[in-house]
């Protein structure tokens, strides 16, 4: 079969559920595979569907690769996971999910090991989260749970070069994932953590990539199946969220901040030294390394998750309620009014809204504007707004202390891009800033296969590289007019909720 385009770019996308292969000639995606493995669950340990999407990738890998002329190969992954291998490369364990909470046994050890935690944060850049999304909490965990990886492993690899290695044969500690809230990497002597050595990660672990730019090539094997008798270049692999960073490092170099929203909004903002303040660490900022090795300040937050369940909230008595809000006057009368606060919070118990510092659950809260309200879409709509609002002033509560001295762009993509009242709150929160809203629908896919694209050139992926605006996606042309809202309303507003909300996480802390 004749192929259908040249020299295209493969990259396998790992997001925790939804899986997708994407194809791309140039900047253009040519073909997308998706397909959803939820985790596998046995005796109430959960795993990575690795048996599942190995079938399925390895599957469809060579008539893609026939199809479409395949010369490169990317795998991006979500954080978090990892695969312990024999000399063979084989699993001696499965690949835990990052949902695991490990035993309190575990933990102790662990916090034993790691000392003081403000010192280890400090170090690796890493607030404590939680279950095992820190992966040397969780690699004690599967230590634990499997003894026999110990004395059996020769290797451990993020997933995404577990499955590079299966591509290439090559083992890769690539920088992207090692460096993203792992507690392996310690920033200020930029190697392996004494944690990473006192677990004995380090000892298993691939020398890390040191050089921008490595790739490997795929065995002669696959290329046999796909028909390629060429060089197929194989990237090491990619965290997801440093991989959907690269359109913008490419498009605006070190000068721009990236809010990515979804059911996480996660901030970015590259840096070149990692500096976290006592506010920093306060509200839990930590730093990701880039494919150009260098630090990454980033700060997430559950926004598109609590505004979901808000939505879930409204439509239960409002079937008819749509997001596609576009009244300003409501923004300008919560605002104005100062009445109302919604403090976001991802336990439920203290996810409120308040008026006196009286926390009122958001279920109350909602009858009673129900009650009051002329109508149940004035109800919905106002109750939406406060909603967004709040999310927006704790995003903005986390990150105004970042360094944006250097910042020319916000650019905003994901969900949130379409949410007119999210734009105009934040982008009056942060007016010195002018905002760019993405057109990019697969960054994370987008950002592998740039990179797989220049990395044939080491100095493109180190240096500022120059691309047309309009054939990355970005969109100027949008205005969002901050001007709507009353700058002195929205200061008086927004220093009333951070009283609250800062009494708020006091409580949490202390419970």
């Amino acid at each position: 079969m004749k192929p259908l385009t040249n020299g295209c770019r493969l990259v396998l996308d790992i997001g925790k559920t939804n899986k997708k292969i994407v194809l791309f000639h140039g900047r253009e995606p040519v073909h997308i595979e998706k397909q959803e493995f939820p985790e596998t669950e046995h005796d109430g340990i959960r795993s990575e569907p690795l048996e599942e999407l190995a079938r399925w990738f390895f599957g469809l890998l060579p008539w893609l690769a026939r199809r479409h002329r395949v010369d490169s190969i990317a795998v991006s992954c979500h954080g978090g996971a990892f695969a312990a291998v024999n000399p063979e490369g084989e699993l001696v364990a499965p690949v835990l999910s990052y949902l695991n909470q490990p035993d309190e046994s575990v933990i102790r050890d662990f916090e034993a090991l790691a000392g003081d935690p403000q010192e280890l944060y400090r170090t690796t850049c890493t607030p404590r989260m939680d279950r095992s999304i820190n992966m040397a909490l969780g690699f004690m965990n599967a230590c634990a749970l499997y003894p026999q990886l110990r004395h059996q492993a020769n290797a451990v690899l993020s997933l995404p070069d577990y499955l590079v290695m299966l591509l290439s044969g090559t083992r890769y500690t690539n920088m992207t994932y090692l460096g993203c809230h792992t507690y392996l990497w310690d920033f200020r002597e930029w190697g392996w953590s004494k944690v990473a050595r006192a677990i004995g990660y380090a000892a298993l672990a691939p020398e890390p990539i040191k050089r921008a730019g490595e790739s490997t090539s795929l065995l002669a094997s696959w290329r046999r199946r796909i028909g390629n008798d060429n060089a197929v270049r194989v990237m090491p692999g990619l965290h997801d969220s440093n991989a959907s960073i690269i359109p913008y490092l490419i498009r605006y170099g070190q000068r721009f901040c990236l809010h990515s929203t979804g059911s996480w909004c996660v901030t970015m903002v590259p840096a070149e030294t990692p500096q976290l303040s006592p506010q920093d660490m306060q509200n839990n900022i930590l730093y990701n390394i880039s494919v150009q090795h260098k630090p990454v300040k980033t700060h997430t937050f559950p926004g598109g998750i609590l505004l979901s369940r808000n939505v879930e909230r409204i439509r239960s008595f409002d079937r008819s309620f749509s997001e596609a809000q576009t009244d300003v006057t409501i923004l300008q009368r919560i605002i104005a009014k100062a009445q109302w606060f919604y403090i976001p919070d991802l336990s439920e118990p203290r996810e409120s809204v308040t008026h006196d510092g009286t926390a009122i659950a958001p279920d109350a809260f909602l009858e009673r504007l129900r009650r009051d309200a002329e109508s149940t879409d004035r109800a919905s709509a106002e109750y939406y707004a406060l909603t967004v609002i709040g999310i927006a002033l704790a995003i903005h509560d986390a990150i105004k202390d970042f360094d944006f001295s250097n910042v020319e762009h916000l650019c905003v993509e994901g969900g949130f891009r379409h949410n007119q009242w999210y734009l105009t709150v934040l982008a009056a929160l942060l007016p010195d800033i002018p905002l760019v809203i993405t057109d990019i629908d697969e960054a994370t896919a987008l950002g592998a296969s740039l990179y797989a694209g220049l990395v044939a050139d080491a100095s493109a992926v180190t240096e500022d590289v120059e691309a047309e605006t309009e054939t990355l996606g970005f969109s100027e042309s949008r205005a969002i007019d901050a001007r709507v809202l009353d700058k002195r309303d929205l200061q008086q507003y927004q220093r009333t909720w951070s009283r609250f909300y800062d009494s708020c996480r006091a409580r949490s802390s202390i419970s």
